[in-house]
């Protein structure tokens, strides 16, 4: 384990889950303030460390209802994660891992072979792209799904008490829920790009320590 670069990329990973955490605070906050008329809460010093923990906690149940969304079959949402396929230079590329690690290659799991990889390039990367990739991975993945609870919390009210600002509000929820998933499936091939460019790096110049 580098100790050098450990403790400022867990430190981001925790930031991603509060930060996940967060927005998700605030749009329910929201929802009770304009939806039900409950006042708007206090936020001071005094609460601050209570806030914060509501917002750690919220950032772990978005991360684990995104798991959910990527394991239902049918919708075919985040099911980059799940799929067993990969690109054609991807595909290679693991290949030379199954002789690299001297482990064979696992036809119904791959992602034996992919996990190596990126733990692989995690001990390698001196940089810490592997984990900023993922940590911003991770952060887009939990706002899209917090923006899509959120749309749908807003379609029942569209139709069931329409109003104009109520439609705005949910186009708005739609649009930046297409603008985070996107963000996070570019920064998925990020992430792929990076593990399998330290992987082959090291594989064709074995003399490198350090990418």
């Amino acid at each position: 384990m580098d100790t050098k670069t450990f403790p400022k990329t867990s430190l981001f990973d925790q930031i991603s889950f509060l930060m996940v955490g967060a927005i998700a605070t605030i749009v329910i906050v929201f929802n009770m303030v304009y939806f039900f008329t409950m006042p708007i809460p206090t936020v001071d010093l005094g609460s601050a460390l209570v806030w914060l923990v509501i917002s750690y906690f919220l950032g772990h149940v978005i991360h684990g209802i995104s798991n959910a969304i990527r394991d239902i079959p049918i919708i075919p949402l985040l099911d980059w994660e799940s799929k067993l396929a990969y690109l054609p230079h991807e595909a290679l590329l693991l290949k030379e891992a199954e002789a690299y690690f001297e482990q064979p290659y696992q036809e119904k799991k791959p992602d034996h072979l992919w996990s190596l990889c990126y733990i692989f390039a995690t001990a390698k990367d001196t940089t810490s792209q592997v984990e900023t990739f993922s940590a911003y991975y991770n952060l887009y993945r939990g706002w899209f799904t917090t923006l899509l609870i959120e749309t749908l919390f807003l379609s029942y009210f569209l139709v069931f008490s329409y109003t104009h600002a109520m439609l705005a509000v949910w186009i708005l929820s739609i649009a930046i829920a297409v603008l985070m998933y996107r963000r996070a499936k570019r920064f998925w091939q990020y992430l792929h790009d990076k593990v399998f460019g330290i992987f082959l790096i090291t594989l064709k110049f074995p003399k490198k320590e350090t990418v």
